[in-house]
């Protein structure tokens, strides 16, 4: 019995030394979690924080390709002033001097209704930049966006650049259902898939609670708990709410779709949007992107030429000039799949003003 009790006495001290190496070995890991999710999370900021950079540069440089002598860079002088149109995220920025002559000034996504100053923007920097009438959305109408991504450098790392019309493709309020069954299935979603979307989205917008064959209505969101309120959607990522819709679906048509436009595609959408135009041709679309890789701005005439006798039907839903709201997709080409999205507004008297970006 005597014999037993320091056998005992062993197993318990073996017990605690286990116990607290396993509590040591947790902590560590924990420690170690902690630091790795840090540093990610400081890696993303810096992405995120250079992304937003270059989409500035980009956005930038192609308003001041086109830029006439009108268009001016006004300095202030002193550092840290400030005005009626004070754009604080520019001091979030780390930008390169800009050239002299860019139209440029870089903000929220919202116009400022309070702005007596006919467009110029104040900031903490050295340099206020100011945009005349017929400034940088004149440009852009002139110039069109590249129907290429754009290569630039920022920090020595090197970001491919797509500009996009944010709202020249598809709009889920405005397309009717055929139109809407057409670009689904040219993306290569199935034919009952795309009826069921197309029917959700129309269904969603629609100021009834009569349900299409495939669509969904008030009544059928109530029983996933969400509200919907029989009305034109806000926002593409309200999509994501559809029964019929996944994430790979998702992802698949984001860049594609939009909301707010005017009913009618920009010619410089993807093959998918400018395809499922109702009334065009496969020789028409063909001959649009065929002009467009070789450059320059594609007038209404030679639009009419390449539509040929799809011109009556397709005609009225094409347009040729984008629209003042941009869509920016930056690729850091060191980071393969890492994508940011940003959506900036362009206009003469506020110039270009970045809103959020987002990581996808």
């Amino acid at each position: 019995m005597g014999a037993r009790r320091p056998a005992f006495a062993l197993m318990l001290v073996l017990a605690a030394s286990a116990m607290i190496f396993a509590m040591a070995i947790s902590g560590a890991v924990a420690l170690r979690s902690a630091t790795i999710e840090a540093a990610t999370m400081h890696d993303r900021a810096s992405l995120t924080r250079d992304a937003r950079s270059v989409m500035a540069i980009a956005l930038a440089g192609l308003t001041a390709a086109a830029d006439e002598s009108e268009n001016s860079l006004v300095t202030s002088g002193e550092a840290g002033a400030s005005g009626p149109d004070d754009l604080s995220s520019v001091d979030e920025l780390d930008l390169p001097p800009f050239p002299a002559g860019i139209p440029f000034s870089l903000g929220s996504n919202s116009e400022d209704e309070n702005d007596a100053s006919g467009g110029s923007s104040t900031s903490g920097t050295s340099a206020t930049r100011q945009t005349k009438p017929r400034g940088a959305f004149s440009a852009l109408r002139r110039i069109g966006l590249p129907a290429e991504a754009i290569l630039t450098e920022i920090n020595n790392a090197q970001y491919r650049v797509t500009l996009q019309d944010a709202r020249g493709g598809v709009d889920i309020n405005r397309s009717d259902e055929q139109h809407l069954i057409d670009y689904f299935e040219l993306v290569g979603i199935t034919k009952s898939r795309a009826v069921a979307i197309a029917h959700q989205i129309v269904d969603w917008r629609d100021g009834d609670d009569f349900s299409r064959p495939q669509g969904a209505e008030r009544e059928d969101y109530r029983r996933r708990n969400i509200t919907i309120g029989n009305a034109k959607f806000e926002s593409i990522d309200q999509l994501r709410f559809l029964p019929a819709m996944t994430s790979e679906i998702f992802d698949l048509v984001h860049d594609d779709l939009c909301v707010g436009s005017d009913g009618r595609t920009y010619i410089g959408a993807s093959h998918q949007a400018l395809s499922a135009v109702p009334g065009i041709t496969g020789s028409a679309v063909r001959a649009i992107e065929s002009r467009r890789a070789s450059g320059g701005p594609i007038s209404a005439q030679e639009l009419r030429d390449m539509l040929g006798l799809a011109h009556e039907t397709a005609g009225p839903k094409l347009r040729t000039t984008p629209s003042d709201h941009a869509r920016v997709i930056v690729e850091p080409l060191a980071h393969p799949g890492v994508r940011h999205v940003g959506e900036a507004s362009i206009t003469d008297r506020k110039g270009v003003r970045i809103g959020a970006v987002a990581l996808r």
